[in-house]
């Protein structure tokens, strides 16, 4: 009976936990433009993506939004009506990912204000 609680807890922690990164993720391609929301304690954010303007970055955006990347993020920085800094604060996550390089693209748009950069 032990050796079968043992498995099933083996079981069940490893089935709940979740990859932390995938190298085939970083190849997924985001749809022409998707809506994500961003949940904070001031309430939720819709950031609109376009593809268009920046598809390397907007493919790994997507990814990361899709595999969980940003959850449980935190903003650091806000100085007021200036700008929000965010980032994820797993340092495992951040170096898997970070290992990944997008190159420069071309600027298509500007930063103006309510634009992520």
């Amino acid at each position: 009976m032990r050796y079968f609680v043992y498995l099933f807890l083996v079981c069940f922690i490893t089935g709940c936990h979740r990859a932390v990164f995938k190298e085939r993720w970083i190849r997924q391609k985001a749809p022409d433009t998707f809506v994500a929301m961003f949940e904070t304690s001031k309430g939720n954010v819709e950031v609109k993506f376009v593809r268009e303007w920046s598809p390397l970055a907007v493919d790994r955006i997507y990814a990361q939004i899709k595999h969980g990347y940003y959850d449980h993020t935190l903003f650091y920085r806000v100085p007021p009506k200036f700008v929000a800094q965010f980032g994820a604060d797993d340092s495992v996550r951040t170096k898997r990912w970070g290992k990944y390089k997008i190159p420069d693209e071309p600027v298509l748009k500007t930063n103006e204000r309510g634009t992520i950069s």
